[in-house]
């Protein structure tokens, strides 16, 4: 994970490819950020739209697949760096072409100021993997890495869920039950070693 991100910094979507891994947010999702959703110094990005695929019409901003998944999603110190950043190279290419920006608020953008295609970020993605010789892994895998990180971390299983949009909570769990498999037999190994020193404090109060 932190080679493919080291490599994908600098370049035209190394911000997503972040974004994505920080924070599990769906292509469509990030594809669909605006500015005015992202507050820097709160860290918190609202989620309130998505660009997706419409058969016949192209892509097309809609609101969240679902109630859960209009949500807010608390960013880390480098994720707020890694925008700051991105929001000054974006201002200084702005700049630089004057009035051909497209001047719609998108966080990423292509040339002109438009949306981002989400198929060029997979693609980038894919460029990025293949440049490394990493195993064969897509852009959304990203966002099951980051559930199963925090999960492995011993977050709360709706701590996840809300951080992921699921709808239910049994979503969540279904789709990460290989995790909580391993969990468990985490969990039966720290609850026979705290079991042991509750006894032994027992045995000798002195402990």
């Amino acid at each position: 994970m932190l080679t493919l991100l080291d490599r994908a910094a600098g370049t035209p979507y190394g911000t997503v490819i972040h974004l994505a891994a920080f924070t599990g947010m769906r292509r469509g999702e990030l594809a669909g950020l605006k500015w005015h959703d992202v507050d820097l110094e709160t860290g918190v990005i609202s989620v309130r739209r998505e660009l997706v695929f419409v058969p016949r019409q192209g892509y097309q901003v809609t609101p969240p697949k679902s109630a859960k998944s209009r949500r807010a999603v608390d960013i880390s110190d480098d994720g707020i760096a890694e925008l700051r950043r991105h929001r000054a190279e974006q201002a200084e290419h702005r700049l630089k072409i004057g009035p051909a920006w497209l001047d719609e608020d998108w966080v990423f953008t292509t040339g002109e100021g438009a949306h981002i295609n989400p198929n060029a970020v997979s693609k980038a993605f894919k460029d990025i993997r293949v440049q490394l010789g990493l195993p064969r892994v897509r852009f959304h895998d990203l966002r099951h890495t980051h559930a199963s990180l925090l999960l492995q971390a011993g977050v709360h299983l709706k701590v996840v869920q809300e951080r992921l949009g699921h709808s239910t909570i049994a979503i969540t769990a279904d789709t990460y039950s290989h995790v909580a498999a391993g969990l468990q037999k985490a969990a039966a190994r720290d609850f026979e070693a705290m079991l042991s020193r509750s006894e032994d404090a027992v045995a000798d109060p002195s402990l």
